[in-house]
């Protein structure tokens, strides 16, 4: 995953290595001047694809021996939009977990990953197909590969998704780097809680607080996939792990229950630390540890942040950008300077990057106007221009905080 996208709150915790409490500020409201007068037009789509309609395609899909032919239905059927999710869904799930042809069931699988679901007995019918789909395929094939990634966008069904995670354990050694890390990635998005994390509440004096309901926190099993699977042979997979473990957060324990619960994650991400040569890994390993226990979010460790994104490395000073950017306030100190200095960096996506960061912190960061209006005016990247010239519309307050649009990032190692 690419974890400029990932909001995680991460606030200073007390000492004695408890969790840091979740985030209780309620999201900024858009100044009137920036919510549109008139909501965009619904998009329209066709009554038929390729001369033929909804319902003729889905005969297709049903009673065609040519298996080209059915799988060009599948591929037609996300071509009439949402309307087409319900009277398609059947077809789908049989052709995903029924059909001869490999062809046909991976765009099958594509298609239940792509479409979502209205409803938790949807989201259960796909999730079973899925991880059906996973256990009769082959070690490395693509059609492992692509059910797990489909699987990771049903996360927001976490009671049908936490079902998928023992099949995702059991693939977490696959051969293939690819299924590897689509497996990393789909524990963190599946493995999330059951219920909402409720609003940390300041407590009177004397008053412990009460346990921690387990369904708030993160599924046992997918935390313990992931540990597992943080030693692993491919810089791609270890990132995506790592990452994976940050979003899924502290175990949900009370908190005289806390120190026990963690210490086996401390221990090795002390051990993968020492070992680990990748400085992106490093990062998010920092990341981690300052998750996990609130001691760790110190000053030090935000400087160990910002020096290691001082690289010609774009990939590793990107993700330093990310990871500091998710510290929020406490970061800014150290990291607005850092972002400063990428704005002359010589690759363009750090460039992006340092401008997102800045663009994000929104009136704070005002003083750094001059180094993004200099940015600007020295790039002849009209993408970069306009990167920049919304984070300077960000700190200006002419658009809102956070919603400048990220550089993407170069590929993973």
């Amino acid at each position: 995953m690419l974890f400029i996208g990932i909001a995680v709150a991460l606030a200073q915790a007390p000492a004695g290595g408890q969790p840091p409490p979740p985030a209780t500020t309620p999201p900024a409201s858009v100044p009137p001047s920036l919510t549109p007068a008139t909501p965009p037009p619904a998009p329209r789509y066709p009554s038929a694809v390729g001369g033929r309609t909804l319902s003729e395609w889905i005969k297709e899909l049903n009673e065609s021996k040519d298996g080209a032919v059915r799988e060009l239905a599948v591929k037609a059927l996300p071509a009439f939009g949402p309307d087409a999710r319900e009277p398609s869904l059947k077809s789908l799930l049989r052709a995903c977990r029924e059909d001869a042809d490999p062809g046909v069931r991976v765009n099958a699988i594509l298609t239940l990953g792509a479409i979502g679901a209205n409803t938790k007995e949807e989201a259960k019918q796909i999730v079973d197909a899925l991880v059906l789909a996973i256990n009769n395929a082959s070690l490395g094939g693509v059609i492992r590969l692509h059910a797990t990634r489909s699987l990771a966008n049903y996360g927001h069904f976490p009671e049908q998704a936490n079902d998928a995670i023992p099949t995702l354990a059991n693939i977490a050694k696959d051969p293939s780097w690819e299924t590897r890390k689509a497996v990393a990635n789909a524990l963190g998005r599946v493995g999330g809680p059951t219920k909402d994390k409720p609003d940390a509440k300041p407590l009177p004096p004397g008053v412990r607080p009460p346990p921690v309901d387990p369904k708030t926190g993160p599924h046992p099993a997918a935390m313990k996939a992931l540990l597992g699977m943080l030693g692993d042979s491919s810089v791609a997979v270890r990132l995506e792990v790592v990452e994976s473990l940050v979003v899924l957060g502290p175990p949900a324990v009370s908190l005289d229950q806390y120190s026990a619960a963690v210490t086996p994650y401390m221990l090795a991400i002390a051990e993968r630390t020492k070992a680990e040569k990748d400085k992106s890994v490093q990062i998010w390993l920092l990341m981690l540890a300052m998750r996990l226990d609130g001691t760790q979010f110190s000053d030090a460790n935000i400087g160990k942040l910002v020096e290691m994104g001082r690289t010609s490395d774009a990939e590793v000073s990107c993700q330093a950008l990310a990871a500091l950017a998710l510290l929020d306030e406490r970061a800014r100190p150290l990291a607005m300077p850092f972002a400063r200095d990428m704005l002359r960096h010589a690759e363009p996506v750090v460039v992006g990057a340092a401008a997102s960061y800045l663009g994000g912190a929104g009136a704070a960061a005002k003083p750094y106007l001059s180094d993004l209006e200099a940015a600007k005016a020295g790039t002849k990247d009209e993408m970069l221009k306009y990167a920049i010239g919304f984070a300077v519309d960000a700190v200006n307050g002419r658009k809102p905080p956070g919603t400048t649009p990220t550089a993407a990032m170069p590929p993973k190692k």
